[in-house]
């Protein structure tokens, strides 16, 4: 009777200790594992947004781009674009008169003014031909943040006409597109050495139906509208054709919003 009380004493001590072992562990695994939380995915679309690359950086049609940049070169070669550049650059104040002269590898083609970013009407766009990577580069200076930015590459461009549901589309952004232009017109500026286009672009403060623009054809970006005045410039697509793109600047966001084009053809 003894020997069995002794036992059963023994056989206590073992589970009680085993019971012990195991509330150990399990605040050990308890302190090791996290308690697990419900993830939240937010989707790309709902946190940025897709801003276009200049098809000059594009690898996917590098022999289409090599063409295109050889054809420009050929022309700078020719001394076209300076015949142009150098009385365009008398005309520039000193200030961007020097930063041109800090990059020699520019050439100027046009020159718009206006209020585009700020209320102060002192911004520019410029056209430039870019002799060090045979490229068209669109230039924007913003007078109120003192910069010199460059369309796609130092500003950002989200072109709101790709999903804005009016059939509308172009091959390439509008530096690569004005390139085209230029080498399309190549026998114009051949025979009119020192002149560039008629239709070069230009700032304006709210679109409205002119000589250049019929709104009521064209496509607007979503949220946008004729009777939405925003300022903005237009950059002429065809030199045949009254053929439009044109951009806003969107201050939250610090870039360029494509909100209207148009593209007509016989």
């Amino acid at each position: 009777m003894r020997k069995i009380l002794v036992i059963n004493i023994i056989l206590f001590s073992i589970l009680g200790c085993t019971d012990k072992v195991k509330d150990i562990s399990a605040v050990k695994e308890n302190t090791l594992k996290p308690v697990a939380t419900e993830k939240t995915t937010v989707k790309n679309s709902e946190t940025f947004q897709k801003f276009e690359e200049s098809t000059y950086d594009r690898t996917d049609v590098k022999d289409r781009i090599e063409n295109h940049q050889s054809a420009l070169a050929s022309l700078s070669e020719n001394g076209i674009f300076k015949s142009i550049s150098d009385p365009l650059l008398k005309k520039l104040s000193t200030k961007h008169e020097q930063y041109f002269l800090a990059h020699p590898e520019y050439e100027l083609l046009s020159i718009a003014k206006g209020s585009l970013t700020a209320d102060e009407k002192n911004d520019r766009v410029f056209v430039i031909f870019n002799n060090s990577e045979s490229i068209i580069t669109i230039l924007i200076y913003q007078a109120e943040k003192d910069l010199y930015r460059e369309l796609y590459r130092t500003v950002k461009v989200l072109n709101g006409l790709e999903d804005a549901g009016c059939n509308y589309g172009a091959f390439g952004t509008l530096d690569y597109q004005m390139g085209e232009e230029i080498i399309d017109q190549k026998e114009f500026l051949e025979k009119n050495v020192g002149q560039f286009f008629e239709a070069v672009p230009i700032i304006m403060n709210g679109l409205k139906e002119d000589e250049n623009f019929a709104p009521d054809h064209g496509c607007f970006s979503k949220g946008m509208g004729i009777t939405k005045k925003v300022r903005f410039v237009a950059i002429p697509t065809s030199q045949i054709y009254n053929n439009w793109e044109c951009l806003t600047y969107q201050k939250e966001s610090d870039s360029f919003l494509i909100f209207y084009g148009q593209a007509f053809a016989d």
